[in-house]
């Protein structure tokens, strides 16, 4: 009798052998996220949710304490690892979101983010924690919150804004801040998106459901001048008196009086939310936001019109534990209410 070896593999054995290499993977997959070796983690590219710059030089932050460095411009960009000191006494990685990021000068920069934290850096290379407890804030909430926003309007005078109605100054550069506040005619845990301040000018922050707070004293009292929808408002920008906020549906309200009235700004009809605004200058400004969306405004934000926007995009590559996926161009439909 001739034997003859099979080709193919006993279904039992299939069976063993790919129960074998999940074990294996598994193992290879709890090895490399070993939560006593955080430096050691493999994760897909990170997202990122604030940028800022001085010059050539920028930095970008956002997930899990992610800090990117450009200092020529943008083109390129290296990764800042940032250490901070843990309740032993020891140092391990920052490991929660930064939302806020900004650049007091070419080489010294703030960021904020999830569970109170701050760091600073000096240097424009190293990085530290700058601890702020529940006497600085100055309120009975923790001090583990939501910091969303970080904005400096000259080396020495900057702000910071989060949960609880957070509303820290300093005026000194950050070697100090204060966070006593008097809040008129809002709630005093009103949770705050984002904040913008110009230099010698107004400051407003603004929040939940048409929240918007003002202030003309450097900080220390703070009066509502809330707007009537129960949109959340997640960006403002200010040129002089002139003012700016959007936010979730695509609402757009302007002030020409330093924020004491707004007025619902002349816009395409759309759903999107709006998370970023800027002033190119006293008359033109831009809104961007979900989907792609970017308004344009010629006149100081009283009227808006959808700017032209590519008609592809191509996705950046996907790369996690199984591996990279290619990116293909996709079509972009538009946006509602965007041509």
């Amino acid at each position: 009798m001739n034997w003859r070896r099979s080709s193919k593999t006993h279904p039992k054995a299939a069976l063993l052998i790919a129960l074998l290499a999940a074990i294996g993977a598994a193992a290879t997959v709890r090895a490399a996220l070993d939560p006593a070796h955080l430096d050691t983690w493999k994760l897909p590219e990170a997202s990122l949710y604030t940028v800022t710059a001085r010059g050539q030089n920028a930095w970008a932050a956002g997930y899990w304490g992610t800090i990117l460095r450009s200092s020529d411009g943008g083109a390129t960009w290296v990764v800042q690892p940032v250490e901070i000191p843990d309740e032993l006494g020891e140092v391990r990685p920052l490991d929660v979101n930064l939302f806020g990021v900004a650049a007091t000068s070419q080489t010294s920069a703030w960021a904020v983010g999830d569970l109170g934290i701050v760091v600073r850096t000096r240097d424009g290379e190293t990085w530290e924690k700058v601890a702020f407890d529940q006497a600085t804030y100055a309120d009975d909430n923790v001090p583990e919150r939501l910091l969303n926003a970080v904005v400096f309007t000259s080396p020495t005078e900057g702000w910071i804004a989060g949960e609880f109605a957070t509303l820290l100054r300093t005026s000194d550069g950050g070697e100090t801040w204060v966070g006593q506040r008097k809040i008129s005619g809002a709630p005093e845990d009103l949770y705050l998106f984002n904040l913008s301040a110009a230099a010698g000018g107004p400051a407003a922050a603004v929040g939940l459901a048409g929240s918007v707070l003002v202030s003309s004293d450097a900080g220390a009292v703070w009066e509502s001048r809330s707007v009537d929808t129960s949109a959340g408002l997640f960006a403002i920008a200010w040129s002089g008196e002139h003012g700016v906020a959007a936010g979730d549906r695509g609402v757009i309200y302007v002030s020409t009086d330093g924020g004491r009235t707004w007025t619902d700004a002349e816009r395409p009809k759309l759903f999107n939310w709006l998370a970023g605004v800027a002033f190119a200058n006293a008359n033109e400004a831009l809104v961007v936001g979900e989907r792609g969306v970017i308004l344009r405004s010629g006149d100081g934000g009283a009227s808006w019109n959808a700017a032209v926007t590519p008609t592809t995009v191509v996705e950046a590559p996907l790369t996690g534990l199984g591996g990279a996926r290619k990116a293909t161009p996709a079509d972009v439909s538009p946006a509602p209410g965007v041509p």
